[in-house]
């Protein structure tokens, strides 16, 4: 018989699959009022899986991922790294993104969606933004058309909301607080007159299109030790790239052929992180957001069960980012004595 020593040990896979916006908040609607998707993969690993505390939301689930603060992800920095490879300088970095504002009624209500900024107006922005500001020492950049920063000599002193939290909703509760609030509250205030008057959104108003009338401040922070016990991030998200690039563990685009992927992904413990429910789900455009859904019912959840079911898979972590994760092992498939709930009954 082969000594212990003989022995090598198997390396399994495991998955843990990041999904916020995927069990809501539904914003108070009733879930018996929506057109829900049929989502029986879903409802399954839902039911039969063990239920523990998971992350509240998206950041907090990010925070863990690279064991850093909770509550402190620096995604300015993060993100920052993942675009350019680069840390950003001294000083202070803030994400500054371009935001609609519109006025409705006596609130100010955020949008991101459907800017199509182009790179060209971009740089007319960000240039018109920097020689209004040129004796202050604050410089703003333009990395993509959509991803701009805030390059600062200091600490700003405010703490902020992200973006993804901001979208559809009244920006006062939202705006930055902290000892220099009332600075930046007013610096807000100019900037949105500033890029109100420029030559691109006098076209971007005739041609119908929304002004590109704000910016958003965000993501504070500096970088700390982190580490992951993951041996691949797999993900979209500049932010999430970024947090590879910090801890040295390969991040890698999101699949294209999700059951393709499965049946050769290497063995270890896998991070998958899919945002695409957050944003129709801010804006209340249930359509969309059932649809997205529905793909990923077809394209994750009946390929992934399949995968747990064949042993080939071991284990399948969801964190839906509200609180809860739902952690799904072949053996899990055996407890008929928990019939499949609908889906509607997990949602918020």
């Amino acid at each position: 018989m082969p000594s212990s020593r003989g022995w090598k040990a198997i390396e399994l896979i495991e998955l843990s699959l990041c999904i916020p916006g995927l069990l809501g908040p539904l914003a108070g609607l009733d879930p018996a009022q929506i057109d829900l998707p049929a989502v029986p993969a879903l409802s399954r690993l839902l039911s039969r899986a063990d239920r523990g505390r998971g992350p509240r939301d998206a950041f907090e689930a990010l925070a863990g991922l690279g064991g850093y603060p909770r509550g402190a992800l620096p995604a300015a920095r993060l993100r920052y790294l993942g675009e350019t490879g680069g840390m950003g300088g001294p000083g202070e970095l803030l994400c500054a993104d371009p935001v609609h504002l519109r006025a409705d009624q006596d609130r100010v209500l955020l949008f991101d969606a459907d800017l199509n900024v182009t790179a060209g107006e971009a740089r007319a922005l960000c240039a018109a933004f920097n020689a209004f500001e040129a004796d202050s020492s604050m410089r703003l950049e333009c990395v993509t058309p959509e991803h701009w920063y805030l390059h600062l000599p200091d600490a700003a002193g405010i703490t902020t909301t992200p973006l993804p939290y901001a979208r559809g909703r009244d920006i006062d509760p939202l705006l930055p607080a902290g000892r220099d609030s009332s600075r930046w509250h007013a610096l807000l205030n100019e900037w949105q007159m500033l890029l109100f008057q420029q030559p691109v959104n006098q076209q971007r108003q005739q041609s119908g299109r929304p002004m590109i009338n704000g910016i958003w401040l965000w993501g504070e922070g500096e970088l700390v030790d982190g580490q992951t016990e993951f041996r691949t991030l797999w993900a979209d998200d500049p932010l999430v790239q970024g947090i590879g690039r910090h801890l040295s563990v390969n991040a890698r685009p999101l699949p294209a052929d999700p059951a393709h992927w499965l049946a050769s992904v290497g063995p270890g413990q896998h991070w998958i992180h899919l945002t695409g429910l957050l944003q129709p789900l801010a804006y209340r455009d249930l359509e969309h957001w059932s649809q997205a859904v529905m793909e990923l019912e077809a394209a994750w959840f009946q390929p992934l069960l399949a995968a747990v079911r064949s042993g080939r898979v071991q284990r399948v972590s969801l964190l839906p980012c509200n609180g809860a994760v739902f952690h799904y092992q072949g053996r899990h498939r055996f407890r008929f004595w928990r019939r499949d709930k609908r889906f509607s009954a997990y949602l918020q």
